[in-house]
């Protein structure tokens, strides 16, 4: 004898059927829906974290690059220094490297980046881009303690890289200015220290700052001396670095 379900067969269980499939087939859409928006998000973190990481490596080359030029832009300087007889030429800004790059200071482009000179020497002189008078310079400051000993930075060479060696480097800038030793106590900055005594005398400081793309920008300062001979006066005396740093 065969039993029949009824409540099987009934037409009452049949819409259940249907509408539990339903609700189960709706339910893992939106598992699905929701899933496929995890892995979106998590995707595009990823490419994110991906662009990021490249910015931040190629910004991290340039600089290094900006580095390595702002320290030979120094090492040329030297070359021309090396051939004056005293540092006053190149502290009054009467004489300037051979390494330029037209006239002195004015607006310059790198990749872009726009690069006032007049301003990084006013900025250096004053501790500000505006325009400063000479009582600004010799005003005493956190960054600049010595009063009328203040350095007044000459730019002393400029031009872009690439002048400098035989590599192509069309995207870096550099740029060297020339300053007085701030311990001198003559209260001129123009003018080197002439007594014997004065801790200054013969001591100059060369600053020189790189300007590579994505307005990258690094700085190196030097100190550098020359002791004048006490019995040739005349006879050029070597210059050496007795100090470097690179300014942040």
């Amino acid at each position: 004898m065969v039993r029949v379900d009824r409540q099987a067969l009934s037409p009452e269980s049949g819409v259940r059927s249907r509408e539990s499939v339903r609700t189960e087939a709706g339910g893992a859409l939106i598992v699905a829906v929701m899933a496929m928006t995890l892995m979106l998000a998590f995707g595009s973190a990823l490419v994110l974290i991906a662009v990021t990481e490249t910015k931040i490596s190629a910004y991290h080359a340039s600089g290094i690059e900006a580095l390595y030029a702002a320290d030979a832009a120094i090492e040329r300087a030297l070359v021309d220094l090396a051939q004056l007889a005293t540092w006053d030429p190149a502290l009054n800004g009467t004489a300037t490297s051979t390494f330029t790059d037209g006239g002195r200071g004015g607006i310059h482009l790198v990749s872009g980046t726009r690069i006032d000179l007049d301003e990084a020497t006013r900025s250096l002189r004053c501790g500000r881009p505006a325009p400063c008078t000479d009582a600004d310079v010799s005003a005493f400051a956190a960054d600049r303690p010595s009063g009328r000993n203040n350095p007044k930075w000459q730019l002393y060479a400029w031009g872009p890289l690439a002048r400098m060696e035989s590599g192509d480097r069309p995207s870096v800038y550099v740029a060297v200015w020339v300053g007085d030793d701030p311990a001198e106590r003559d209260g001129d900055p123009l003018r080197d220290g002439t007594e014997q005594d004065d801790p200054g005398r013969g001591v100059i400081r060369v600053t020189s700052q790189a300007f590579g793309s994505a307005g990258v920008r690094r700085a190196v300062e030097v100190t550098i001396v020359r002791r004048p001979d006490p019995v040739d006066a005349a006879a050029v005396a070597p210059v050496r670095v007795v100090s470097w740093r690179e300014v942040r």
